[in-house]
């Protein structure tokens, strides 16, 4: 395949060369569709073995090749700095970022699904003894633990809802909600769990969330997750809060904004689908243990003044800025100076 692919590329030579041919994005083009699949086919036979570094080193001259093409370099040209100049990864990246998506997607899958139950249960593959635990490359790729799967709604209903779930997100903050909902905040009922989400950095991928478990007035549990957008960061901090607050009888979630209300409960494809199954699932696992468990949704802002662990979040906000932006960019040098 490295070879069929290394003619391909000696065969896209007569579409330009240093001088003059097409620009760079029709280069990017060409690699994505012509050469980077026939250099990536059949990576799950050899992404997870051991002894690969050689079967890399193939790909890699190959895609050296196509590399130095697109950026119009000679030979002698450090190949280093061309992966940056065409923000093109090496190939060992490559693979290791194919190989995590079909390990996602295998997650997704139902779990009677020939990809999860071959390795173990099919009775054409599973012929060894079963105290002998094969060792392969669907094994090595297969996930330890699998998320709880629910099949999709049907296409006529585009939202899920529960006698027990109260959502008041809808509800627009104003002075009286407001004072409603501090008043629940601070006088809490007995065994009532507040989960409050918080996003802590805002300018620029990656970003990051916390949530606060608090019971009453004391504070259970604490953590951040980090993604590479603002809904999956905040829908990541709700789902490992959620995971926290099963001891209770009433959760109340206060959320900071409307930009996960809008995924929260519908079923249809959208871009948080996966997040939107694995709250739901939580949810009604929490509400199905006992008929006296129920749930409110709630919006709140993080510039109330008499907000519960404000001084945490500020910490966290603190301590992840400076995990994330250590290199802050140079500012840009007056006109007058650069004349200077």
């Amino acid at each position: 395949m490295a070879n069929c692919a290394r003619s391909t590329v000696r065969a896209l030579g007569v579409l330009g060369n240093s001088i003059q041919g097409i620009n760079y994005a029709n280069w990017r083009k060409l690699f994505h569709m012509l050469i980077l699949p026939v250099l990536t086919y059949g990576f799950p036979l050899y992404a997870t073995s051991c002894h690969n570094k050689g079967l890399l080193k193939i790909l890699q001259t190959t895609q050296n090749d196509m590399v130095r093409k697109m950026s119009r370099a000679f030979k002698t040209t450090p190949i280093t700095p061309l992966h940056y100049l065409v923000a093109i990864p090496p190939i060992s990246l490559t693979i290791k970022k194919l190989s995590d998506t079909f390990t996602l997607h295998i997650q997704c899958l139902p779990p009677f699904t020939l990809l999860r139950t071959l390795p173990s249960s099919h009775p054409k593959a599973a012929f060894w003894h079963p105290s002998f635990v094969s060792n392969t490359a669907l094994t090595q790729l297969l996930p330890l633990t699998f998320p709880p799967f629910t099949f999709p709604s049907p296409p006529s209903s585009h939202t899920w809802s529960h006698p027990w779930i109260c959502n008041n997100t809808a509800i627009k903050i104003n002075r009286k909600s407001k004072e409603s909902t501090e008043h629940l905040i601070h006088t809490p009922e007995y065994n009532t769990f507040h989960l409050f989400v918080c996003v802590l950095t805002t300018p620029s991928p990656p970003f990051s969330s916390c949530f606060l478990l608090f019971c009453g007035q004391t504070l259970i549990h604490k953590g951040v997750t980090r993604n590479t957008s603002r809904p999956h960061a905040l829908f990541s901090a709700v789902c490992e809060g959620l995971t926290y607050a099963h001891l209770s009888n009433h959760v109340r979630i206060f959320l900071p904004d409307l930009s996960l209300t809008n995924h929260l409960f519908h079923t249809h494809k959208h871009s948080l689908l996966l997040f939107s199954r694995l709250f739901s699932s939580l949810l009604l696992n929490f509400l199905s243990r006992d008929p006296l468990h129920h749930a409110d949704l709630l919006r709140y802002s993080i510039k109330w003044a008499s907000l519960l662990g404000k001084a945490i979040w500020e910490s966290f906000a603190d301590e992840e800025q400076r995990l994330i932006f250590l290199c802050p960019p140079t500012p840009l040098l007056n006109p007058k100076a650069r004349l200077i």
